[in-house]
């Protein structure tokens, strides 16, 4: 299944530029900043398919990876790995992915602008 949705995503992953301007707290102790509304959104996307105590914290890291500068299979294997951490159906995965892509083009765009 991850080879079917890495296909389709992997033309949007291969046209991608590194973010270089995100920065991700590794405490959040201040006012929220992009990094934590992204990972507020990502708990909210797994929320409904995971009751993980570490969804907080996957969460936290999967904002880290979609703001790195990985490959298209490399980034869809890793997340797929967080996934299973979380005990996230491969049905749930097929909108999960997706999104998680999303959020990182919306993540692209909001730093050139």
């Amino acid at each position: 299944m991850c080879s079917m949705i890495c296909a389709a995503l992997n033309q949007v992953i291969t046209t991608r530029r590194p973010i270089d301007n995100l920065r991700v707290p590794r405490c959040s102790t201040s006012s929220p900043n992009s990094a934590d509304m992204i990972t507020e959104s990502i708990i909210a996307i797994l929320q409904p398919h995971t009751s993980s105590p570490s969804l907080h914290v996957i969460a936290r890291a999967i904002t880290s990876l979609i703001a790195g500068n990985f490959g298209g299979d490399d980034l869809c294997q890793i997340l797929n790995a967080q996934l299973d951490t979380l005990a996230i159906s491969p049905q749930a995965k097929q909108g999960i992915l997706p999104a998680l892509f999303g959020i990182m083009r919306l993540m692209e765009v909001q730093s050139r602008g």
